[in-house]
């Protein structure tokens, strides 16, 4: 049993206290039945409180106009989650870009910037439309580098003629002086 130096038992006290609040919760139901009120089906505390942690730690990050003036997209998406210290929503990462005046343009921004995430080597997909820094995740797989695109025009349909060996052929003619000289 989990007693303290006290002697007291917590798990027997915590049982009371569930016990109580089941009572009370039971006791709430009674009352708004005889009042005619209706029934709240409301969140578990927990999630209550979880939320409003949440809410919270929103507000207390403030992004101000120019914050990242020079900075590339991913850049600054890299200084945002560094400032919340966790994983981060797309959609969150794009508010704060939004509220430090940094346009990410485009006709769907929210999917450039998950699309510049997804191509930058130092964010990590931890959970649908979730990024987190790479350095946050040392045991993760890194993405190899990508290759530099090729400048320039494919060519389409048949290969184009090797003229160098028909070239090569002609410049260099047998003669027949120097067939004679080999024979003889």
């Amino acid at each position: 049993m989990a007693q303290n130096q006290e002697g007291v038992d917590y798990r027997l006290f915590l049982t009371g206290l569930l016990k109580n609040g089941e009572d009370l919760e039971l006791a709430l139901q009674v009352a708004r039945k005889i009042l005619a009120l209706p029934s709240q089906t409301s969140q578990p505390i927990g999630a209550e409180v979880a939320e409003q942690a949440r809410f919270t730690e929103r507000l207390s990050i403030q992004f101000y106009p120019g914050q990242f003036y020079g900075k590339s997209q991913t850049g600054a998406a890299a200084d945002v989650l560094k400032m919340y210290g966790k994983p981060q929503r797309t959609k969150a990462i794009l508010e704060a870009l939004s509220k430090a005046e940094l346009n990410v343009g485009g006709s769907n921004p929210e999917a450039n910037l998950y699309r510049s995430l997804l191509r930058g080597r130092e964010f990590i997909r931890v959970a649908p439309d979730t990024w987190g820094l790479a350095d946050w995740y040392p045991q993760a797989k890194l993405k190899p580098p990508t290759p530099t695109p090729v400048r320039g025009r494919k060519r389409r349909g048949r290969p184009p003629k090797r003229k160098a060996t028909a070239q090569a052929l002609k410049r260099t003619p047998v003669r027949e002086s120097q067939t004679d000289k080999s024979e003889a």
